[in-house]
């Protein structure tokens, strides 16, 4: 699972770049949903106890018997997360995702070498909104300067802390 290639940082959490997960002493399957479901993933995978992956297939190297992912969560021992070069692997469920609600301004912190906002021309907010398609979970709309930010991930990335607008995420 690649889905966090060219990310470097993802709501506090370093992206390894070399395996394209985030590695944590603290990871569960609860951490790795959360972290992947920012980014609108499909699915993410545990591995070696602490390695977090998101993507939307997985496979590649075909399926193993559920016994032989038995390593430990390192945060949380009584979970399982996957093994050494074995993913115990999950599906994230998003009900409503052509649905959005208005909501108080979020903020999350992506260092990333791809873009995770990009702007559009919007006279409304339903101009916005019906722009964000598959890849985008959230917008902001600035209505002073008639721009929509289209959002990668459920956050306001930090380069846009500064503008003031309306912020919608998916339901």
């Amino acid at each position: 699972m690649t889905g966090l290639k060219g990310v470097s940082l993802l709501d506090g959490y370093t992206v390894s770049g070399s395996k394209h997960c985030v590695d944590s002493n603290k990871m569960t399957p609860q951490l790795c949903g959360n972290l992947c479901s920012a980014g609108g993933f499909a699915y993410i995978g545990l591995q070696f106890g602490r390695e977090c992956f998101c993507g939307w297939t997985y496979g590649r190297f075909g399926s193993r018997p559920e016994h032989s992912c038995s390593m430990k969560c390192t945060g949380n021992s009584a979970l399982k997360c996957g093994d050494e070069h074995a993913n115990s692997v999950y599906s994230l469920e998003y009900i409503h995702s052509n649905l959005f609600k208005k909501s108080p301004p979020a903020y999350i912190s992506v260092s990333s070498n791809f873009t995770v906002h990009w702007a559009v021309s919007a006279s409304r907010p339903s101009d916005c909104l019906i722009q964000c398609t598959t890849r985008c979970q959230a917008v902001l709309y600035s209505e002073q300067n008639g721009i929509c930010y289209l959002l990668k991930f459920t956050g306001i990335p930090d380069a846009l802390k500064e503008t003031v607008g309306a912020f919608y995420t998916r339901v």
